[in-house]
């Protein structure tokens, strides 16, 4: 039951401290997040050892990273332990027991915040067709422009006519605007 260190980006002097703090917690490896992936770490957690942090924000940019690394530290049977927050999930101390849970819960709430619908971008909030830029040319004028088309006049003409991008044109007779 190892203590392994990680040490997260930052300044120089950041990880000078990092450094620091990890080795008096006693840490018998330290790993660089810029040297080492965190797959790399995983691979060298064995049952029972616990994972030394100064903070939790060393582990991700942003929170929803963090939060599933922690996840991932414990279903490898493994404990984590940050040692300016006071945590540890490897004592039987209730409150870090209950914070590390509280940890689980806020990791859910982030993915259900992030969008599910398959192709949707994390963050993004999906309107179902609301907001957004509004269209320049209405339906009516659409269509026209179909017909003129169609009926042989140029798309470069039709752009002019109406103020638009010739690229417009061919959207629109490709029914994507």
């Amino acid at each position: 039951m190892a203590l392994i260190g990680w040490i997260g980006s930052g300044d120089l002097e950041a990880k000078k401290h990092q450094l620091e703090r990890l080795e008096s917690a006693g840490c018998a490896r330290i790993f660089y997040s810029e040297l080492n992936s965190f797959d790399d770490l995983l691979g060298a957690l064995a049952w029972g050892d616990t994972l030394v942090v100064v903070r939790f924000e060393t582990l991700g940019s942003r929170l929803g990273e963090v939060l599933e690394r922690i996840a991932r530290i414990h279903e490898e049977c493994c404990y984590i332990r940050s040692l300016e927050q006071g945590m540890d999930s490897g004592t039987n101390d209730h409150e870090s027991k209950l914070l590390i849970r509280l940890l689980g819960v806020f990791a859910e709430i982030d993915r259900n915040l992030q969008g599910t619908e398959v192709g949707t971008v994390p963050g993004r909030v999906i309107t179902k067709g609301k907001g957004g830029r509004k269209p320049v040319i209405s339906e009516v004028i659409k269509q026209e422009i179909i017909k003129a088309v169609n009926d042989g006049q140029s798309q470069y003409s039709q752009a002019k006519k109406y103020g638009i991008s010739r690229t417009s044109v061919l959207r629109i007779m490709r029914g994507e605007q």
